[in-house]
C-alpha cells in the first residue's frame, strides 16, 4: 500500500469540535465524500485515494468527532443526537464548497449519511453508495438468532467500555478481525487497529445508545443509491 498524496485541514463543527478532513485527487473534479465505519478513520480509504479515481474526482475523507485526529469532546451528549452528526457533515461540505458530492458510506458511515438526510435532505447529494450498511433503512428485517446475539453482544461490550487500555487493545484486535472475511494486509490491519484505539471509551458508550432507525426516510432518497452488501456482512 503506497502513501497517497493527501492534504489535511481542520474544520470547526457548530459546537466547536475540530473535524479533521483530508483531500486528494483532482480539486476541480466532482467530489466524492468517504465516510468510514464505527471507530475507523479516513485512513482506511488509502487504496481509493491512491487509485485512478484521483485523476478525475475530488476525494474527501473525514474523521468523525471522537475518531482519529478529530476533536474528542468529553460530554457523552456530544455523540448522542443525530442532529449533531448531520451538522458535522454540513459544516464540512460548506467549508469545502463541495457541491453535490457522491457519498461513499461504510457501515456506521451509512447511519451518519442518513442523519444528514434527516436534517438537511438528500437534495444536495449526487448519490449515495452504502457499503456493508443498510443505514437503518431496513429496520424490521428478520435476523437469525446468531445475528441478534452478535448485535446484542457488541452493544453490551460498547456500553461497558472501560478506560482499561489492556481490555481496549484486546477488544480492538477482536473487532478488527471481525471486519473482514480474510485477514487484511499487516499495514491495513495496523491502520484499523490504531484507528479503533483512538475512539475513547466514553464516546463508544455514548454512540452505542444513539438511535439508528431510518426507515421513515426511504421516500426522501430520490437520487441514485447503491447498496454493496456481502453475503457474510
Amino acid at each position: 500500500m503506497t502513501q497517497p498524496d493527501i492534504s489535511y485541514r481542520f474544520i470547526t463543527a457548530p459546537d466547536g469540535v475540530p473535524l479533521c478532513v483530508g483531500e486528494a485527487g483532482n480539486p476541480s473534479g466532482p467530489p466524492i465524500l468517504f465516510l468510514a465505519g464505527f471507530s475507523q478513520t479516513q485512513a482506511v480509504f488509502a487504496l481509493q485515494f491512491d487509485s485512478d479515481l484521483a485523476r478525475d474526482y475530488r476525494l474527501i475523507g473525514l474523521d468523525f468527532r471522537g475518531h482519529g485526529s478529530s476533536g474528542k469532546p468529553w460530554a457523552e451528549s456530544a455523540y448522542e443526537d443525530s442532529r449533531t452528526w448531520a451538522d458535522d457533515i454540513d459544516a464540512v461540505l460548506r467549508a469545502l464548497g463541495a457541491d453535490s458530492p457522491v457519498v461513499v458510506a461504510w457501515s456506521f458511515g451509512g447511519y451518519v449519511t442518513m442523519d444528514y438526510v434527516r436534517h438537511y435532505s438528500a437534495a444536495g447529494l449526487a448519490g449515495i453508495v452504502f457499503v456493508s450498511s443498510h443505514a437503518g433503512l431496513a429496520q424490521g428485517l428478520p435476523r437469525t438468532p446468531q445475528q441478534e446475539a452478535g448485535r446484542q453482544a457488541q452493544v453490551q461490550m460498547l456500553l461497558r467500555s472501560p478506560p482499561d487500555l489492556r481490555a481496549g487493545i484486546a477488544y480492538g484486535h477482536d473487532f478488527v478481525r471481525q471486519m473482514t472475511t480474510r485477514p487484511p494486509s499487516p499495514e491495513l490491519y495496523e491502520i484499523m487497529l490504531v484507528s479503533h484505539m483512538q475512539l475513547p471509551a466514553y464516546a463508544r458508550r455514548a454512540m452505542a445508545s444513539r438511535g439508528l432507525e431510518n426507515a421513515d426516510l426511504i421516500d426522501q432518497l430520490r437520487l441514485p443509491v447503491s447498496f454493496l452488501i456481502g453475503q457474510t456482512d
